[in-house]
This record gives C-alpha cells, structure tokens and sequence, in this order.
C-alpha cells in the first residue's frame, strides 16, 4: 500500500518538473522572438541611409541654377541674341506638348516649370536693359566707311502736296470681352457653313483686343492656309499641336509664313464659336495668344472629325 502511494507520487512529481520544464523553454523562446525585434529597424534605417546618399550625390552631379533649370539651357529659341517676347510665344505655342527645344528644364514634357524658367530669365533680361522686342536698324556701317560725295545744289524749296489722311480705325470698343451675337453675328449657330465659322472667330478675336486697347488682327492668306492644313492633321491623327509627328512651326513653314513671330491655339469637339472662343479666354495660354500685341495677323482653321470640330487658330507678327 505505501509502495503504491509512492508510486503515484512519484509519477505526479515527474509530470510536474516536465510541466515547468516546457513552461521554463516556452518562455525562453518569447524572450529570444522578443529579443530580436529591433532587427527591422536597424535594416529600414540602412535603406533610408541609402536612399539619401543616393539624392544628395545626385544633386552634387547635375547641378541646377538658382532658377531650376540647367544653367547652359538657352530660353532664346529664334537665336536672335536676346530672350523676348517672341521666345515667350514659342513656348507657349507648345504648351503640353513635348517639345524639346522649348523643354527648359527636361522633364520631357513643355509645362508651368519651363514656363517658369522662361518668365525668370525674360524678367532679368528686361533689369539689364535689354528691349521685350529686339528692334531692327538696316546696316549703317558700310556706308559710314565710303567716301562722301559732293552733294549737289539745293533746288528752291517747294509746298509739298498735302497727303491724303491716313485711315483710321473709329470702331468703338465693344461693351465686354466677349463679343455678344449681334456684335459678331453667327457665333452661337452651330449648323452655319465653315466660312461663317472663320468670319465669327476672327470677329471675336478682334473684338476681344479692341477690348483692351490694341489693334485687331487682320487676316493674313498663309496663315488661313497653314490653320487649315494644321486642322486636318488634328483631325487625321490626334489632338495634339505636334499632330501626325509635326512639328508646331510645320505648317507656318510650309504655306510660306514669312514672320519671325508665332502661335497656336487648338480646340476640339466645342458646338459653337462662342463655345470654343470662351473656353480659350479663360485659358490663360491661350488667352495670352489672342491679347498679344505682337500678333498682328490671324488665320482660322476648322474642319469637322470623328471627335466632333476641330478648331485652329493661327497668329502671326515680327514680319
């Protein structure tokens, strides 16, 4: 009988050690998972390390200059020695678009940055003194080194011929920016034929300037012709001012476009003039390009297309 209790004893004494034991190694396991938890740490803070050196070595190999951009980028796109106006044109001609040349700062994409960089080195052009709009003088060099001729007598002064007096332009300034229907006729008909489509942009157009005081653009044929011509290719491939894999001055080149100075402005899908004029006024690219003083011709292009009408407008000036 007490060799039996000492048994049963015995036994839950055995079960009672192995208990601890296994609670003694269950714990020792927590504390070795818990012991080891500062390991994502120390590797996240060696890829932070990483990724900062890479940044900072990369800013110490390409260098920019205080304005963003690269300081060998020219913003003189028609190199004539000067960052103006026209170069601020160009620009904004390609604004969205990909044009490397005007792509200050290569991002691969014409946008408010290149924009940016242009507006900062024109403000800087004016400080030094430079003009908004290189002015033109014919060549007095050569002439100054040839030798200088008799001159012959003075014939008796004579009453010049009064000139006929010069046309002048007594169309009053409209009431608003955006001309109203009996001001420029046929702008909110959608079914008018194009011809009635090209007289009422161009009639908004020059009522929208005459609006703030400058002359309005008169038509001029190359640019109507290079409008169209644009309009068709948007119509053909994409709405984009490079459409077709052309480039912007394409077209102006083309169709014998002889200034030095020019723009774009696109619409698509728009039902009526006034629907596509007043989408451009308040685009402020765009509006820049139907307010630009420079910009004294205008071509108009229009033709319709699976994504509804495609709309061109064409500017010109610095002839």
């Amino acid at each position: 009988m007490a060799f039996t209790i000492f048994k049963r004893f015995r036994k839950q004494h055995d079960r009672t050690v192995a208990q601890r034991g296994r609670s003694a190694q269950g714990l020792g396991a927590g504390r070795l998972r818990r012991s080891r938890n500062w390991v994502p740490a120390v590797a996240f803070a060696l890829v932070l390390a990483v990724i900062g050196g890479v940044f900072i070595w990369r800013s110490f190999a390409n260098p920019l200059d205080t304005a963003g951009q690269n300081s060998s980028t020219s913003t003189d796109f028609n190199q004539d020695g000067k960052t103006t106006l026209a170069d601020m044109s160009r620009l904004l001609s390609v604004y969205g678009s990909q044009d490397k040349l005007t792509d200050l700062n290569g991002d691969g994409k014409v946008d408010s940055a290149d924009l940016s960089i242009l507006l900062s080195r024109f403000t800087a052009a004016q400080a030094s003194g430079q003009s908004s709009i290189a002015p033109q003088t014919d060549d007095k060099s050569a002439a100054s080194e040839q030798p200088v001729a008799t001159p012959a007598p003075t014939p008796p002064p004579t009453k010049p011929a009064t000139p006929p007096p010069a046309a002048v332009d007594t169309t009053p300034p409209p009431a608003q920016e955006i001309a109203n229907e009996l001001e420029c006729p046929n702008q909110t008909d959608p079914t008018i034929s194009l011809d009635l489509q090209y007289q009422a942009v161009q009639c908004m157009n020059a009522a929208a300037r005459r609006f703030h005081g400058l002359t309005a653009s008169k038509q001029d044929n190359q640019l109507m012709q290079s409008a169209l011509a644009k309009a068709q290719d948007v119509a053909n491939c994409e709405f984009s001012h490079t459409a077709c894999g052309r480039d912007v001055t394409y077209w102006f080149i083309q169709k014998g476009f002889k200034g030095k100075c020019y723009a774009e402005n696109l619409g698509q899908n728009q039902k009526t003039v006034r629907q596509v004029f007043i989408q451009w006024m308040e685009s402020p690219p765009h509006r820049a390009d139907i307010l630009n003083p420079i910009y004294v011709g205008l071509g108009v292009g229009v033709t319709p297309s699976s994504r509804g009408l495609i709309w061109v407008q064409h500017f010109g000036g610095c002839y």
